[in-house]
């Protein structure tokens, strides 16, 4: 009997999924994607979902989904909509009914073609309501990632005869290119195994390049394998980033640091780039103008960073700016090649395609029809081709510069000797002037020395000669077993300082509280310098805790006495705040330890409401 209802109630069962099939092939739209009938086929997301954009960028999901929220999804039937929304602040919301109509679990992987989307929202409904949330995105952290790899990836998988409808928001000022396939998942392995060994090889060819250009400029100290070592790194940093590869070996999170990073890698490539191009030019008057051009171009690569607050304009800049200051670049190089100059030939060529590829990668509408995993490899590969090709812009301007030296080095043998007959001529006077100039390099040298260690604006010593007594006195004290307190000096409010009153009138302040600190110094062998910015460092041998504490409640209490007005600080005037720390230095530690301690105080000091004194353990309240 028992087994009689249980074949009773799998039969029963059989026909109720047979009904829900029906029903749902009767409900089902036509681009409705069944995991079941597609087979080991890889397919394109925007020829089977519709899409909408959010220009507010704060819909919820709730709103999204709703009949009468207010997105209006948008298809074309039978066809494929472009997923390439450019630059954007808005949210794109893309819709995909999935079925398995099938016996057996089905799954695909949705690969999305730009690995660069900072945020990326899934949301998978079922027929009964309920939700299945994912997220992540190239600002978020790589262990968010729901698939490891160095494009975003999101698995689904179906139960026997499950639909769901897929929801997914994507939220990416630098680029909303929303291009993305459907792969088989034993497909997408096989794929994905020949695409790191693409990557592979970019990577090799670029070490290789880093390593050799590294090793000659150990050996020969030209400035060019330099610049041209510094091209391959930032080419390297930008293949990263581009790829997607740099959150996969350097894991970070946070949109900030994406962000920060995409910027710096195009423009330290830009900076560097442009740096080889000066250094090719050479300094001739009649270059003038063209090194003018190249400083535009490569201003770009400074104003680039400064836009990291403005997520928009920084992605304005970058997509038009940089292939624009590229374009510079290359028609610069072919002018000058035109002229004569035949190693910016060399440089015109090895630019020319990464600056085509650039164009195509930025180009507005250009959504990625082949392959994803060949998206960003396009770039990246003719990055690489045109780094083999400027390799030999170098190697070809240095043959020509050693050609040119040595024939100027021919010459000056031939003057050499023709001096040198006329010295021996007139040995007594060359002895004498030789005298004279020797005493006079010497003075010079002295008074370049002092200058190298006092700072320009406050006329105390400067940092360098911070660093250089911190080490004599640290070394001085581990001999003798006797104290070394440091005190860091912060001007209290600096900044709105400089706003409200100005520059000169801030530097004016800096040089008052300099000859103040100076005349606060009673010893001859405790040191008074400039740290940076509107920080002071006191060096003080021989003096313990007690001691330095004291000290630093009377400069504090002399800089109050000033009554500098101030009238952004709550105290009316200008007041500083002091940190100090002491140290018993034994022979083979470091002196860096006592200067992060007089900074912590320091920061301690500014937490308790600035002017003030504290210290590792005793603190001082207001002087």
């Amino acid at each position: 009997m028992g087994a009689y209802f249980a074949s009773l109630s799998g039969a029963l069962r059989n026909v109720i999924w047979l009904l829900l099939a029906l029903s749902l092939a009767n409900t089902a739209t036509a681009r409705e994607l069944d995991f079941a009938k597609v087979g080991q086929e890889t397919l394109n997301l925007n020829a089977y979902a519709s899409w909408a954009e959010d220009r507010t960028g704060a819909l919820t999901f709730d709103l999204a989904r709703s009949d009468n929220g207010p997105l209006t999804f948008k298809e074309i039937p039978g066809g494929a909509w472009n997923a390439d929304f450019d630059r954007s602040s808005s949210a794109y919301w893309v819709k995909l009914p999935i079925i398995n109509s099938g016996n057996a679990p089905a799954g695909r992987l949705l690969v999305m073609a730009q690995p660069l989307l900072e945020h990326i929202e899934v949301f998978c409904e079922a027929p009964d309501g309920s939700l299945r949330g994912t997220k992540t995105g190239h600002g978020m952290a790589f262990d968010s990632r729901p698939y490891p790899h160095r494009l975003l990836i999101i698995p689904f998988l179906l139960a026997p005869r499950e639909s769901q409808t897929v929801w997914m928001r994507v939220k990416s000022p630098f680029s909303a290119d929303l291009s993305a396939q459907l792969w088989d998942s034993t497909t997408f392995q096989a794929a994905e195994h020949a695409d790191a060994m693409r990557y592979g090889w970019i990577g090799g060819l670029c070490a290789a390049l880093a390593l050799v250009f590294a090793f000659l400029w150990a050996a020969t100290g030209q400035k060019a394998f330099a610049w041209f070592l510094g091209t391959v790194l930032a080419a390297t940093w930008r293949i990263g980033e581009n790829s997607g590869l740099l959150p996969v070996l350097l894991p970070w999170s946070g949109h900030t640091l994406a962000t920060v990073s995409h910027l710096l890698a195009d423009a330290a490539l830009l900076f560097f780039t442009v740096g080889l191009l000066l250094h090719a030019l050479g300094k001739r008057a009649a270059d003038l103008p063209y090194r003018r051009a190249l400083y535009a171009a490569g201003g770009l690569s400074l104003v680039l960073p400064v836009l990291t607050p403005w997520p928009m304009l920084a992605a304005a800049v970058l997509h038009g700016g940089v292939p624009l200051a590229y374009g510079v670049l290359v028609l610069l190089s072919a002018w000058l090649a035109v002229r004569g100059a035949r190693v910016f030939l060399w440089y015109c060529m090895g630019l020319v395609v990464p600056l085509v590829s650039l164009y195509l990668q930025h180009l507005p509408q250009s959504a990625w029809i082949g392959n994803v995993l060949f998206s960003s490899y396009s770039m990246d590969n003719a990055l690489v081709q045109g780094l083999v090709v400027l390799a030999g812009a170098v190697a070809f301007q240095e043959v020509q510069k050693r050609q040119v030296h040595m024939r100027e080095l021919r010459g000056l043998l031939q003057e050499q000797n023709q001096a040198l007959e006329k010295a021996r001529q007139a040995e007594i006077d060359l002895e004498s002037q030789v005298s004279q100039r020797t005493q006079e390099l010497a003075m010079a040298a002295r008074r370049l020395e002092a200058l190298s260690t006092v700072d320009g604006m406050t006329g105390v010593a400067n940092r360098r000669r911070f660093d250089e007594t911190l080490q004599v006195e640290w070394g001085r004290a581990a001999r003798d077993k006797r104290p070394l307190s440091v005190a860091l000096i912060d001007v209290d409010w600096f900044k709105t300082y400089n706003d409200r009153y100005g520059h000169p009138a801030g530097d004016a302040c800096l040089r008052q509280l300099a000859r103040v600190f100076e005349a606060g110094v009673m010893r001859s062998g405790d040191l008074i310098a400039r740290y940076g910015g509107e920080e002071f460092v006191l060096i003080a041998p021989d003096t313990d805790l007690n001691g330095i504490n004291t000290i630093a409640s009377y400069l504090c209490q002399e800089v109050f006495a000033l009554a500098l007005a101030h009238e952004d600080s709550p105290y009316g005037r200008v007041s500083v705040s002091i940190g100090v720390a002491t140290a018993y230095p034994h022979q083979g530690s470091k002196p860096l330890q006592l200067v992060q301690q007089a900074d912590a105080a320091l920061y301690r000091a500014k937490q308790q409401g600035r002017h003030r004194v504290a210290g590792p353990e005793v603190e001082k309240e207001k002087a």
